[in-house]
């Protein structure tokens, strides 16, 4: 599926260009990370991180600090220590 992208509500600009690429983008995103088996392994690692409550950012990277952001990465870094 080339389109795989394309989502209701996305920006209708974004999804004209999607709709006029000349590549996948799955078969892209494996080519880059080094195979289908490698990707989706990639996927069940994000899924299962993302539905880690305590692995989530209490505020967005975005308005914290440097160090509220070194705090916070290190924070999860000794979560996911105690899960592997």
């Amino acid at each position: 599926m080339r389109h795989n992208l394309i989502e209701p509500g996305d920006n209708e600009d974004i999804t004209n260009e999607r709709r006029n690429s000349s590549f996948s983008v799955g078969k892209l995103a494996a080519f880059i990370h080094g195979g289908e088996a490698k990707l989706r392994r990639r996927h069940e690692i994000l899924k299962f991180v993302e539905s880690q409550k305590d692995l989530q950012d209490p505020i967005p990277p975005e308005f914290m600090s440097r160090m509220e952001r070194v705090e916070n990465n290190a924070r999860k870094l000794f979560l996911l220590k105690g899960i592997v």
